[in-house]
């Protein structure tokens, strides 16, 4: 079933190139060999600062899963920069950005527009930002991300309730599972069928550490609702020994 203008999901590109040359996708075959080839060079070390990475959803920040849904696409969807001499922005210094109040999409559409007839305006994921663009939560409208597709995202709404859809949502609103992203879980799933040795390391400024190692040692044992015949017992982290706590000091100067 064709979606409508309306409802069809943006492109995803991580270059400008791609916008004319579509992306290609490797098969999980294809990646399987790639990975393989890769660590028998090198031990793999994964190491993630748990928030907005693998955990939606940001206690020290104060950041819901819907909040954290919603500024990942903010993050994503590039704005255009005017050049003109009334805003004086001229390139995507951060410092300049801030003060940005954009009107137009990077692709030109208008911000305000509810017609989107080709779909939504790509998301942009490339390290370089094309030029005379930045992301919409660099902007002066970042105090709007957490209501991201509420508001000038509206277009990105469908594609936030196809990320949502994603994740678990086990009737315990409280369960790890509803926050934590499956593709993390795959990837440990993938590793361990491929034998692969690897290090993983989790940090966080927030006071989740426990109850994401709690996750994986649960998920380790076959208890994750979408990996039950999973076992690895190498990845059960709950016991003190495996969690770290560290403070900031002060050196000699008191600095």
């Amino acid at each position: 079933m064709m979606r409508s203008p309306q409802q069809q999901l943006p492109a995803i590109v991580s270059s400008v190139d791609h916008l004319a040359t579509p992306k290609t996708v490797l098969s999980e075959q294809d990646l399987r060999q790639a990975l393989t080839e890769q660590t028998k060079k090198a031990h793999l070390v994964l190491h993630f600062d748990i928030n907005e990475t693998i955990l939606v959803g940001d206690v020290a920040g104060g950041d819901t899963r819907e909040d954290c849904l919603n500024k990942i696409l903010a993050k994503s969807a590039f704005v255009h920069l005017s050049s003109n001499e009334d805003n004086n922005i001229h390139t995507c210094d951060d410092n300049d950005t801030r003060q940005c109040v954009p009107t137009k999409w990077w692709d030109g559409t208008p911000i305000c527009s509810d017609s989107h007839k080709d779909g939504p305006p790509p998301l942009y994921t490339g390290w370089d930002w094309p030029p005379n663009t930045c992301p919409y939560y660099r902007t002066a409208y970042k105090k709007k991300a957490k209501r991201f597709t509420l508001e000038d995202g509206a277009c990105y709404r469908p594609l936030y309730h196809h990320m949502d859809s994603l994740l678990c949502h086990q009737d315990d609103k409280e369960s790890p599972w509803n926050h934590l992203l499956p593709a993390f879980f795959h990837t440990l799933d993938t590793l361990h069928s491929l034998d692969v040795d690897y290090t993983l390391i989790l940090r966080t400024f927030g006071s989740d550490l426990k109850d994401v190692a709690q996750a994986i040692s649960d998920f380790s044992q076959g208890k994750h609702p979408l990996f039950p015949d999973f076992k690895d017992p190498t990845l059960q982290l709950d016991s003190p020994e495996h969690l770290y706590r560290g403070r900031w000091g002060t050196n000699e100067k008191g600095k």
